[in-house]
Protein backbone atom coordinates (compact mmCIF):
# COMPACT_ATOMS: atom_id res chain seq x y z
CA UNK A 1 0.00 0.00 0.00
CA UNK A 2 1.22 3.42 -0.91
CA UNK A 3 2.23 5.62 2.00
CA UNK A 4 0.22 8.38 0.35
CA UNK A 5 -2.98 6.43 0.93
CA UNK A 6 -2.45 5.97 4.69
CA UNK A 7 -4.59 8.44 6.68
CA UNK A 8 -2.59 10.67 9.00
CA UNK A 9 -3.06 9.90 12.71
CA UNK A 10 -5.05 12.58 14.57
CA UNK A 11 -2.83 14.99 16.51
CA UNK A 12 -3.59 15.72 20.20
CA UNK A 13 -3.33 19.45 21.00
CA UNK A 14 -0.53 20.30 23.47
CA UNK A 15 -1.72 21.16 27.01
CA UNK A 16 1.62 22.48 28.33
CA UNK A 17 0.56 26.12 28.09
CA UNK A 18 -2.69 25.54 29.97
CA UNK A 19 -1.01 23.50 32.67
CA UNK A 20 1.64 26.15 33.22
CA UNK A 21 -0.99 28.87 33.45
CA UNK A 22 -3.04 26.85 35.94
CA UNK A 23 0.03 26.21 38.14
CA UNK A 24 1.00 29.88 38.19
CA UNK A 25 -2.56 30.91 39.00
CA UNK A 26 -2.74 28.44 41.88
CA UNK A 27 0.62 29.59 43.27
CA UNK A 28 -0.43 33.25 43.09
CA UNK A 29 -3.75 32.46 44.78
CA UNK A 30 -2.03 30.53 47.58
CA UNK A 31 0.46 33.36 48.08
CA UNK A 32 -2.31 35.96 48.24
CA UNK A 33 -4.27 33.88 50.76
CA UNK A 34 -1.12 33.34 52.84
CA UNK A 35 -0.35 37.05 52.93
CA UNK A 36 -3.96 37.84 53.78
CA UNK A 37 -3.91 35.27 56.58
CA UNK A 38 -0.71 36.70 58.05
CA UNK A 39 -2.14 40.21 57.85
CA UNK A 40 -5.33 39.10 59.59
CA UNK A 41 -3.40 37.41 62.40
CA UNK A 42 -1.19 40.47 62.82
CA UNK A 43 -4.26 42.71 62.96
CA UNK A 44 -5.93 40.54 65.58
CA UNK A 45 -2.79 40.50 67.71
CA UNK A 46 -2.30 44.26 67.50
CA UNK A 47 -5.92 44.83 68.43
CA UNK A 48 -5.71 42.52 71.44
CA UNK A 49 -2.46 43.97 72.82
CA UNK A 50 -2.35 47.26 74.68
CA UNK A 51 -0.08 49.42 72.55
CA UNK A 52 0.39 51.74 75.52
CA UNK A 53 2.89 49.24 76.92
CA UNK A 54 5.74 48.86 74.41
CA UNK A 55 8.20 46.03 74.82
CA UNK A 56 11.29 46.91 76.82
CA UNK A 57 14.67 45.78 75.43
CA UNK A 58 15.20 43.18 78.17
CA UNK A 59 14.88 39.41 77.75
CA UNK A 60 14.50 36.42 80.04
CA UNK A 61 17.90 35.47 81.40
CA UNK A 62 19.37 38.99 81.25
CA UNK A 63 21.23 40.27 84.31
CA UNK A 64 20.67 43.91 85.23
CA UNK A 65 21.56 46.59 87.77
CA UNK A 66 19.00 49.07 89.14
CA UNK A 67 19.53 52.44 90.79
CA UNK A 68 17.66 55.76 91.04
CA UNK A 69 18.02 57.88 87.92
CA UNK A 70 18.91 60.89 90.07
CA UNK A 71 21.47 60.09 92.80
CA UNK A 72 20.54 61.37 96.25
CA UNK A 73 24.13 61.78 97.40
CA UNK A 74 24.14 58.96 99.94
CA UNK A 75 27.04 56.97 98.48
CA UNK A 76 26.50 53.82 96.40
CA UNK A 77 22.85 53.50 95.44
CA UNK A 78 22.36 50.27 93.48
CA UNK A 79 19.48 48.01 94.50
CA UNK A 80 21.09 45.29 96.58
CA UNK A 81 20.35 42.18 98.58
CA UNK A 82 21.08 43.40 102.09
CA UNK A 83 20.23 41.92 105.46
CA UNK A 84 19.84 44.86 107.78
CA UNK A 85 16.19 45.98 107.58
CA UNK A 86 13.98 43.35 109.19
CA UNK A 87 10.46 43.91 110.44
CA UNK A 88 10.61 43.58 114.23
CA UNK A 89 6.95 42.66 114.70
CA UNK A 90 6.95 39.28 112.98
CA UNK A 91 3.99 37.18 114.08
CA UNK A 92 3.85 38.69 117.54
CA UNK A 93 0.80 40.76 116.69
CA UNK A 94 -2.15 38.73 115.45
CA UNK A 95 -3.74 39.51 112.08
CA UNK A 96 -1.48 42.42 111.17
CA UNK A 97 0.16 41.36 107.92
CA UNK A 98 3.49 42.77 109.10
CA UNK A 99 5.75 39.74 108.70
CA UNK A 100 8.20 39.68 105.77
CA UNK A 101 8.94 35.97 106.26
CA UNK A 102 11.57 33.94 108.07
CA UNK A 103 15.02 35.50 107.53
CA UNK A 104 13.51 38.05 105.12
CA UNK A 105 14.44 41.74 104.97
CA UNK A 106 13.81 44.80 102.82
CA UNK A 107 16.15 45.25 99.87
CA UNK A 108 18.00 48.57 99.85
CA UNK A 109 19.54 51.10 97.45
CA UNK A 110 23.00 51.11 98.99
CA UNK A 111 24.99 48.55 96.98
CA UNK A 112 27.86 48.73 94.49
CA UNK A 113 27.38 47.91 90.80
CA UNK A 114 30.24 45.39 90.88
CA UNK A 115 28.75 43.30 93.70
CA UNK A 116 26.82 40.13 92.89
CA UNK A 117 24.30 41.23 95.51
CA UNK A 118 23.49 44.22 93.29
CA UNK A 119 22.89 42.17 90.16
CA UNK A 120 19.45 40.83 89.30
CA UNK A 121 18.51 38.05 86.87
CA UNK A 122 15.27 38.36 84.89
CA UNK A 123 13.20 35.17 85.18
CA UNK A 124 10.28 33.88 83.15
CA UNK A 125 8.67 31.65 85.77
CA UNK A 126 7.72 32.34 89.37
CA UNK A 127 8.52 29.93 92.16
CA UNK A 128 4.94 28.68 91.74
CA UNK A 129 5.54 28.23 87.99
CA UNK A 130 3.40 31.14 86.81
CA UNK A 131 4.61 32.26 83.36
CA UNK A 132 5.67 35.91 83.00
CA UNK A 133 5.30 35.56 79.22
CA UNK A 134 1.52 35.71 79.74
CA UNK A 135 1.80 39.39 80.64
CA UNK A 136 2.85 40.39 77.12
CA UNK A 137 0.05 38.28 75.66
CA UNK A 138 -2.38 40.05 77.98
CA UNK A 139 -1.19 43.45 76.76
CA UNK A 140 0.81 44.62 79.78
CA UNK A 141 4.29 44.55 78.27
CA UNK A 142 7.10 42.08 78.87
CA UNK A 143 7.34 41.70 82.64
CA UNK A 144 9.91 39.73 84.61
CA UNK A 145 10.33 37.98 87.94
CA UNK A 146 13.47 39.20 89.70
CA UNK A 147 16.16 36.91 91.17
CA UNK A 148 19.31 38.04 92.95
CA UNK A 149 22.50 36.78 91.28
CA UNK A 150 24.10 36.22 94.67
CA UNK A 151 21.32 33.81 95.69
CA UNK A 152 20.34 31.51 92.79
CA UNK A 153 17.93 29.56 94.99
CA UNK A 154 14.44 29.92 93.51
CA UNK A 155 12.99 30.40 96.98
CA UNK A 156 15.10 32.77 99.03
CA UNK A 157 16.66 34.72 96.14
CA UNK A 158 13.45 36.22 94.73
CA UNK A 159 12.13 39.75 95.21
CA UNK A 160 8.72 39.51 96.90
CA UNK A 161 6.01 41.92 97.93
CA UNK A 162 2.57 42.10 99.51
CA UNK A 163 -0.44 42.13 97.21
CA UNK A 164 -3.32 44.44 98.03
CA UNK A 165 -5.75 41.53 97.98
CA UNK A 166 -4.13 39.60 100.77
CA UNK A 167 -6.74 38.45 103.27
CA UNK A 168 -4.76 40.56 105.77
CA UNK A 169 -2.54 43.37 104.60
CA UNK A 170 -0.97 46.81 104.84
CA UNK A 171 -1.34 50.12 103.08
CA UNK A 172 0.67 50.66 99.93
CA UNK A 173 2.99 53.69 99.92
CA UNK A 174 4.54 52.25 103.10
CA UNK A 175 5.56 48.67 102.22
CA UNK A 176 8.86 47.63 100.59
CA UNK A 177 10.03 44.81 98.36
CA UNK A 178 11.72 42.09 100.41
CA UNK A 179 14.04 39.12 99.93
CA UNK A 180 15.38 36.18 101.93
CA UNK A 181 12.26 34.07 102.52
CA UNK A 182 10.96 31.21 100.42
CA UNK A 183 7.46 32.67 100.81
CA UNK A 184 5.84 29.52 102.15
CA UNK A 185 6.05 29.91 105.93
CA UNK A 186 3.02 30.39 108.13
CA UNK A 187 2.40 34.06 108.98
CA UNK A 188 4.28 35.37 105.94
CA UNK A 189 2.45 38.21 104.24
CA UNK A 190 5.11 39.18 101.70
CA UNK A 191 5.05 35.88 99.82
CA UNK A 192 4.27 36.89 96.21
CA UNK A 193 7.07 36.99 93.60
CA UNK A 194 7.38 40.58 92.33
CA UNK A 195 6.58 40.87 88.61
CA UNK A 196 8.17 44.03 87.16
CA UNK A 197 7.58 45.83 83.87
CA UNK A 198 10.29 48.30 82.86
CA UNK A 199 8.31 51.09 81.18
CA UNK A 200 10.66 52.69 78.60
CA UNK A 201 11.12 56.44 78.38
CA UNK A 202 12.66 58.56 75.63
CA UNK A 203 15.88 58.66 77.65
CA UNK A 204 18.33 55.73 77.28
CA UNK A 205 18.45 53.33 80.24
CA UNK A 206 15.76 55.21 82.21
CA UNK A 207 12.55 53.40 83.14
CA UNK A 208 9.50 53.52 85.36
CA UNK A 209 9.14 50.23 87.22
CA UNK A 210 5.53 49.04 87.20
CA UNK A 211 3.91 45.95 88.72
CA UNK A 212 0.44 44.40 89.28
CA UNK A 213 -0.94 45.23 92.72
CA UNK A 214 -3.22 42.20 92.99
CA UNK A 215 -3.50 38.55 91.95
CA UNK A 216 -6.25 36.81 90.00
CA UNK A 217 -7.89 35.59 93.21
CA UNK A 218 -9.63 37.84 95.74
CA UNK A 219 -7.92 36.15 98.67
CA UNK A 220 -4.43 34.79 99.17
CA UNK A 221 -5.91 31.28 99.29
CA UNK A 222 -6.99 31.74 95.65
CA UNK A 223 -3.39 31.72 94.44
CA UNK A 224 -0.74 34.29 93.65
CA UNK A 225 -0.93 34.50 89.87
CA UNK A 226 -0.44 38.15 88.85
CA UNK A 227 0.48 37.55 85.20
CA UNK A 228 -2.85 38.73 83.73
CA UNK A 229 -3.32 41.69 86.07
CA UNK A 230 -2.74 45.31 84.91
CA UNK A 231 0.24 47.58 85.62
CA UNK A 232 -1.53 49.50 88.39
CA UNK A 233 1.42 49.66 90.80
CA UNK A 234 4.58 51.73 90.53
CA UNK A 235 7.82 51.62 92.50
CA UNK A 236 9.43 54.65 94.14
CA UNK A 237 12.14 54.87 96.77
CA UNK A 238 12.50 56.46 100.16
CA UNK A 239 13.96 55.63 103.60
CA UNK A 240 12.70 52.43 105.17
CA UNK A 241 10.32 52.41 108.12
CA UNK A 242 9.05 49.33 109.96
CA UNK A 243 5.35 48.52 109.63
CA UNK A 244 3.05 49.64 112.41
CA UNK A 245 -0.57 49.73 113.49
CA UNK A 246 -1.28 52.89 111.48
CA UNK A 247 -0.84 51.21 108.09
CA UNK A 248 -2.93 48.10 108.69
CA UNK A 249 -5.70 47.67 106.08
CA UNK A 250 -7.28 44.44 107.30
CA UNK A 251 -10.73 46.07 107.33
CA UNK A 252 -10.38 47.29 103.72
CA UNK A 253 -11.85 44.55 101.54
CA UNK A 254 -10.60 43.27 98.18
CA UNK A 255 -7.96 44.85 95.97
CA UNK A 256 -8.21 48.31 97.52
CA UNK A 257 -5.78 50.72 99.12
CA UNK A 258 -6.21 52.31 102.54
CA UNK A 259 -8.19 55.54 102.62
CA UNK A 260 -6.52 58.86 101.89
CA UNK A 261 -4.14 59.97 104.59
CA UNK A 262 -3.79 56.53 106.14
CA UNK A 263 -0.53 54.67 106.40
CA UNK A 264 2.38 56.11 108.37
CA UNK A 265 6.03 55.20 108.77
CA UNK A 266 9.03 56.31 110.83
CA UNK A 267 12.12 56.75 108.60
CA UNK A 268 14.62 57.53 111.39
CA UNK A 269 17.22 55.11 112.73
CA UNK A 270 15.85 53.77 116.03
CA UNK A 271 13.05 56.31 115.62
CA UNK A 272 15.45 59.12 116.48
CA UNK A 273 15.88 62.03 114.00
CA UNK A 274 19.26 62.77 115.55
CA UNK A 275 20.55 59.40 114.28
CA UNK A 276 19.71 60.08 110.66
CA UNK A 277 17.57 58.34 108.06
CA UNK A 278 17.28 54.65 107.33
CA UNK A 279 18.64 53.42 103.94
CA UNK A 280 16.45 53.93 100.88
CA UNK A 281 14.25 51.00 99.84
CA UNK A 282 11.85 50.35 96.93
CA UNK A 283 8.33 51.32 98.00
CA UNK A 284 5.11 49.96 96.47
CA UNK A 285 2.64 52.63 95.27
CA UNK A 286 -0.68 52.56 93.45
CA UNK A 287 -1.40 54.25 90.11
CA UNK A 288 -4.84 55.78 89.70
CA UNK A 289 -7.02 53.94 87.19
CA UNK A 290 -7.29 57.07 85.02
CA UNK A 291 -3.51 57.45 84.81
CA UNK A 292 -2.29 53.98 83.84
CA UNK A 293 0.29 55.17 81.30
CA UNK A 294 3.10 57.72 81.40
CA UNK A 295 3.35 60.44 82.57
CA UNK A 296 2.53 59.23 86.08
CA UNK A 297 1.33 62.22 88.09
CA UNK A 298 2.67 61.15 91.46
CA UNK A 299 5.17 63.34 93.27
CA UNK A 300 6.76 60.32 94.93
CA UNK A 301 7.40 58.42 91.70
CA UNK A 302 11.04 58.18 90.61
CA UNK A 303 12.73 57.07 87.43
CA UNK A 304 15.30 54.32 87.64
CA UNK A 305 18.44 53.60 85.66
CA UNK A 306 18.30 49.97 84.54
CA UNK A 307 21.35 48.62 82.71
CA UNK A 308 22.02 45.13 81.35
CA UNK A 309 25.28 43.76 82.72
Amino acid sequence: MSSDSVAAAPQTPSTNTGTSFSTITTAVLVFVLLVAGIAAIAYILTQSLAISYPLSPFRFGDTITIRPAIPTGHGDEYLTQSGILRNPNGCLLEDTGYNYGTNAFAVTFNGKATDKQSRWVLKQFSTENFDANQTALSGFGNRFYIQNQNDPDDGTGRLRYQRLNESIGLCYNTTPAVIGSNGTETCTWFETDLLIYFYPTKYPNLYFMLFPSCSDGLLNTAGRNTTTQPNDGIISFRPWGDNNGQNNKKFVAGCNQCGDGLGTFNPWINGDPNQGLQPNVPIMNLITTVNMVSPFNDAHVKLFEVIKV
